[in-house]
């Protein structure tokens, strides 16, 4: 095989192996938040069972048995929350760098 024809396919599965990396969680924060031609950074996130109204703050993320997490996402600079009911995953994370939380 010529070396541009390995090139060529080493770039696709490249290619390939980025989507998914990007699909890999069921659930997420948007990071960033936008509003208009603003971008807002992920500042904060809270895990809750059930909806966040009933205030049942989860501090451990990684055995969601018998939990309906819903996650609470912050941003800088705007007042603006973003809930997302992660029904069905078994367990959430938080990274520093980049911000970010997820569920799966």
């Amino acid at each position: 095989m010529s070396f541009n024809k390995r090139l060529l396919m080493a770039v696709a599965l490249c290619a390939c192996t980025a989507c998914h990396a990007t699909e890999r969680h069921r659930y997420a924060c948007p990071s960033p938040l936008t509003e208009g031609s603003v971008n807002h950074a992920l500042k904060h996130v809270e895990l809750y069972d059930g909806p966040p109204k009933n205030l049942v703050s989860l501090q451990a993320w990684d055995s969601l048995k018998d939990v309906d997490p819903y996650l609470v996402c912050s941003y800088e600079g705007t007042d603006k929350v973003v809930t997302i009911h992660a029904a069905g995953s078994k367990a959430c994370d938080a990274t520093a760098k980049p911000k970010a939380a997820f569920c799966d």
